[in-house]
């Protein structure tokens, strides 16, 4: 996941009104156009996805799901291109997943259904090694999901 890097607020002109409360420094800066939002604060793609993993692990939790379990955990994406869906395929063969469908192109995309046998409680470093690959090969990951084992 990526990490803001800490502001160095003593050497940084750009920051007024720096305050000291508790054990917290509090600076202002003005920012045209969110771009403070944008760099720092929004969610990377890892993080944003680590997110959606939470809210499908507390769904398979609330069914009874035993997360470290091993199952077949499917994972879905769609790509720009054939050529970056056959790519990232060759790509993610080598990691031991299988292919489950290979749609033909649809709305100018190419869908993809992949798997490997896995268990729901390592999914973050799973994705954290998926979404980056999908994203070099002009793809978007479009999440996971398994059955409920007890």
């Amino acid at each position: 996941m990526r990490m803001p890097t800490p502001y160095d607020l003593s050497s940084n002109e750009e920051f007024q009104d720096i305050k000291q409360i508790g054990d917290a420094t509090v600076a202002a800066v003005e920012d045209d156009g969110a771009a403070t939002y944008w760099r720092v604060l929004y969610p990377s793609a890892a993080a944003q996805q680590r997110m959606s993993n939470r809210d499908v692990l507390r769904a398979l939790a609330e069914r009874g799901d035993d997360h470290d379990a091993p199952r077949t955990i499917e994972h879905f994406a769609y790509f720009k291109t054939a050529a970056g869906r056959q790519a990232f395929i060759s790509a993610v063969e080598k990691r031991g997943f299988a292919v489950r469908d290979i749609d033909p192109e649809r709305r100018g995309e190419f869908p993809l259904v992949f798997r490997r046998e896995d268990k729901p409680a390592a999914i973050d470093s799973i994705t954290d090694g998926l979404v980056p690959l999908i994203d070099e090969n002009q793809g978007v990951y479009d999440g996971w999901g398994c059955e409920v084992v007890k």
